[in-house]
């Protein structure tokens, strides 16, 4: 903050600071019109000014106000960065990153705002590219700062560059060797081998304890995975066991809440509702890839983007995000899990259609079609049909046994909190099986089943299934789908960097004994959990 700010301008821009934290958005108001009119020299009350306006949804108002103190504070890039933000909400993605360069430019030796520049790239706007070079000039500026080198390192996993992600997270874990995040991160970004691995290591680091439950939980899995590379498969499922329960044990989660919303969306989403022919939206833009996690949908979108003409918009959360928008409007308030059942149902088809496609900009239609590869999109299919019928739904089709241990032995930051449980998670997946079954049953010959096992057999033949479904002409580009130069940001980052390999097949086999109870709540079912 500038320090020649007259102490009342100080007061002014703490009160709007504080009033907008604690979402007290008169008094904040009340505040920044006070700067202005007393101080419309002074740049930061613009600023607050655009901070104000962006979080009351008031974007081109926001626009102005920044311009304001950018004419004042033309060298700050504290501000372009501010007006960057601003213009990505207005949905002009180009201009915001063109922004966003002007501010890592003018902030070249100030570390913090070069993370933040590439913050905004890698998280904002999806450029995991364009992150990149600010990552490298922060940890240039600040050589042995760990977290800055795991920051690094996470974006050189993204683009591909494992080689060097792994380099920078040793020189990390070195430094901090706390950061249980790195340790984890390292171990995920390669298969180990027995000349080079970190398996003692890592023994030797949860022997030692933790403070942060977290943080045994992060040790456990990256033992588990470099145990598993190692065909040490008895210890792989003792560490992943261990962390597992731990982190369930700090989970509130019910899994029969998800099971009863599964059954609520088969009740409302009736036949007779799916065959309603009212208002949609008619675009064919999306291809929506459903499914669960660790089902081969990372790569399904990988073979399709390569196709000149779909783009991978990666895992949006804009269809749910829009019906929750649409319905509380309707609703006037909040709604229950049931009420939003309901009033999903009750929702104009077009208007989620068209909202759907609004909110996913910018960072779509710049092509003929773009995939949308949210795995919980299946709750939707009777939404998604209604609202975008012309909209493609490809549902990924695993093994049970190893669709639920990929989904066990994987440490999700934060979704899927049924996947550190075995009987919460047999149970949700004969939910999403039964589910799945209600979608083709209502919705015939709209849903493309492709099975992961078949992919990978038979990566032809299942591609031109794939992209006749998706009325996309052949291109022999998808079947080099390893040769795609976009960042992944998926679980999978990793392994859809190489070409297709079938040794996850049946993986769950090596610990038949220990996913037993599974396998027999799984066996319960109508289906084999086995085929």
């Amino acid at each position: 903050m500038n320090t020649h700010i007259p102490p009342r301008a100080v007061q002014l821009l703490q009160h709007a600071a504080k009033a907008m934290a604690n979402r007290q958005m008169q008094e904040a108001q009340a505040a920044c019109q006070q700067l202005n009119k007393q101080f419309p020299k002074l740049p930061e009350g613009w600023v607050s000014s655009a901070q104000l306006l962006l979080s009351l949804g008031r974007e081109a108002s926001a626009l102005d106000a920044i311009d304001k103190a950018l004419t004042l504070a033309p060298n700050s890039s504290h501000n372009h960065l501010m007006r960057a933000k601003v213009l990505l909400r207005l949905g002009k993605l180009k201009d915001a990153m063109l922004t966003a360069a002007r501010a890592g430019t003018l902030g070249d030796e100030d570390a913090s705002l070069q993370t933040q520049v590439a913050y905004f790239f890698s998280l904002n706007c999806r450029a995991q590219n364009a992150a990149l070079p600010y990552y490298q000039r922060a940890q240039t500026l600040r050589p042995n700062d760990p977290q800055f080198l795991y920051n690094l390192a996470s974006v050189q996993r993204f683009v591909g560059d494992t080689v060097a992600a792994e380099a920078n997270l040793d020189r990390a874990i070195t430094l901090n060797p706390s950061d249980t995040e790195a340790w984890l991160l390292r171990s995920q970004l390669r298969a180990q081998t027995f000349t080079s691995n970190h398996r003692q290591a890592l023994q030797e680091q949860i022997a030692k304890g933790s403070s942060n439950w977290r943080d045994e939980v992060n040790l456990c899995y990256a033992l588990a995975k470099e145990n598993e590379d190692l065909k040490a498969y008895p210890d792989s499922f003792t560490a992943l066991k261990r962390g597992a329960d731990l982190r369930r044990s700090n989970t509130r989660y019910d899994v029969q809440q998800d099971l009863d919303t599964m059954d609520q969306l088969a009740a409302t989403f009736t036949a007779e509702y799916c065959a309603q022919h009212g208002d949609s939206c008619d675009s064919h833009e999306p291809i929506f890839i459903i499914g669960l996690p660790r089902s081969g949908t990372t790569l399904v979108e990988r073979i399709l983007s390569s196709h000149e003409d779909v783009f991978a918009a990666g895992e949006l959360n804009d269809f749910a995000l829009t019906m929750v928008a649409q319905a509380k409007k309707q609703h006037q308030g909040s709604l229950t899990r049931e009420e939003l059942v309901g009033a999903s149902a009750r929702l104009n088809s077009k208007e989620l259609g068209l909202g759907y496609l609004e909110n996913s900009r910018p960072f779509t239609g710049h092509t003929p079609r773009f995939i949308d590869k949210m795995p919980l999109n299946f709750l939707y299919c009777g939404l998604i049909a209604r609202a975008l019928p012309n909209a493609k739904i490809i549902h990924l089709v695993r093994q049970p046994m190893d669709s639920c241990y990929s989904m066990y032995k994987q440490m999700f930051s934060q979704a899927y909190p049924m996947s550190y449980d075995l009987q919460d998670l047999g149970r949700y997946y004969l939910g999403y099986r039964k589910l799945m079954a209600h979608w083709h049953k209502v919705l015939p010959g709209k849903i493309l089943d492709v099975h992961y096992e078949h992919v990978v057999a038979n990566q032809k033949a299942e591609s031109q299934k794939i992209l006749s479904f998706c009325d996309l002409t052949w291109h022999e580009s998808v079947l080099e789908f390893e040769k795609n130069q976009s960042a992944s940001t998926t679980a999978s980052a990793t392994q859809v960097r190489q070409p297709i390999y079938s040794s996850s097949v049946d993986k769950w086999r090596n610990y038949e004994e220990e996913l037993s109870p599974l396998t027999d709540l799984l066996a319960s079912s109508t289906f084999s959990p086995t085929n």
